[in-house]
């Protein structure tokens, strides 16, 4: 055991950026990272700020990755650039002796993810940020199924309908306009990159299960007349349990609406981002339970999720903040290994990648592994 701090640098993520703020707030609420330096921007002054926002040193903001590894003394890299920048920064990083830290999803295409699998980076060298599994509710629901309490998984339902492109959202009060990045469209469509993702993650790591059969409608919805932004996904999992996903950025309305339905032989699971705290398990009597962190059974009650008492809710940051703990216990070396199965990295990103760009090419896929 250890109580090192980990010393973490940003690469993206300056102070005019909404994902920086995030990241530094669950790094912060861990008290387990110092934020040492960074390449937060390209252009000068933003960085400089940026750095005296984050580290109180305009002197701690730095041109490039190289520089920033070979003048500080960081533990790891927090990726926070664009997604079509991330397999830059990834290869340009890998061969240091840093650990990567990176948002989702680590890479844009299959062809990028086997330029940087031929490198044979170990586990905790590369781990992606998926906040929604820290939720502790959601951790809930996947123990519970991984303890055999619902039986065997017959049906998953999970949606992540959001307005995004129809109405971008005010981010610190000032409307938001839609990044240039977002409107072009990648052999993976951006949409799904930014939110199917997300959807694929949860329903592999609540089931235990992967994705056998699927196919996919992917339209455009929005005014961008260029890209796709809806998709409707039918499939198999290789347990034989259906499945559906939906995700949109034209869904007026809604917000951030990921929502998942497990419906098993024994009772089912239903939670909804907007309402983090409350897992609903109805059993096969048809008795309706809502767990929260006080009754929860198997993970959600741990003293771990406890930062306040129950009926104050806890969040999107706390999420964010609770993966960032299982980052620290892996990558500090006070674990010695992902034994819980929480975090995310190259086997993950390949079973996301490879349903995604068979999908976005044919509309269908077969998994043949």
């Amino acid at each position: 055991m250890t109580d090192k701090r980990l010393r973490v640098g940003f690469v993206g993520g300056g102070s005019n950026s909404a994902v920086g703020k995030v990241h530094l707030s669950a790094l912060l609420l861990q008290n387990r990272f110092d934020i040492v330096g960074g390449v937060f921007s390209r252009d000068p002054k933003v960085n400089k700020d940026s750095a005296e926002f984050y580290c109180c040193d305009p002197e701690k903001s730095f041109d490039t990755p190289a520089d920033l590894i070979s003048s500080v003394d960081v533990d790891a890299l927090v990726i926070l650039v664009p997604t079509p920048q991330h397999h830059e920064v990834i290869a340009g990083a890998a061969n240091t002796p840093v650990s990567l830290i990176c948002e989702k999803p680590l890479l844009s295409s299959l062809s990028e993810w086997r330029t940087i699998n031929e490198i044979g980076l170990p586990a905790h060298k590369l781990i992606s940020t998926y906040n929604y599994t820290g939720y502790p509710m959601v951790r809930e629901a996947r123990a519970l199924i991984k303890a055999g309490k619902l039986g065997r998984v017959l049906q998953v339902l999970v949606e992540m309908p959001n307005e995004g492109l129809i109405r971008p959202p005010r981010i610190g009060g000032v409307a938001s306009k839609v990044q240039a990045w977002r409107l072009v469209d990648p052999p993976i469509p951006q949409a799904l990159l930014d939110l199917t993702t997300h959807a694929i993650q949860l329903l592999r790591f609540t089931t235990g299960d992967e994705i056998k059969l699927a196919k996919s409608l992917i339209t455009n919805q929005t005014k961008h007349s260029d890209i796709r932004d809806t998709s409707f996904i039918i499939g198999a999992l290789s347990s034989g349990a259906s499945f559906s996903i939906w995700t949109t950025k034209s869904a007026l309305g809604e917000r951030n609406g990921l929502s998942f339905r497990i419906f098993c032989e024994a009772g089912s699971l239903h939670w909804r981002q907007t309402n983090p705290e409350i897992l609903v398990w109805v059993d096969c009597d048809g008795v309706r339970r809502e767990l929260d962190r006080n009754n929860a059974y198997e993970e959600a009650h741990k003293p771990r999720y406890e930062r306040f008492k129950v009926g104050h809710p806890a969040g999107y940051i706390e999420a964010f903040a609770n993966y960032y703990e299982d980052i620290y216990n892996v990558v500090s070396g006070r674990g010695r290994d992902d034994s819980e199965g929480f975090l995310f990295g190259m086997k993950d990103a390949f079973e996301e990648l490879q349903v995604l760009e068979s999908l976005s090419k044919s509309g269908e896929y077969e998994r043949t592994i």
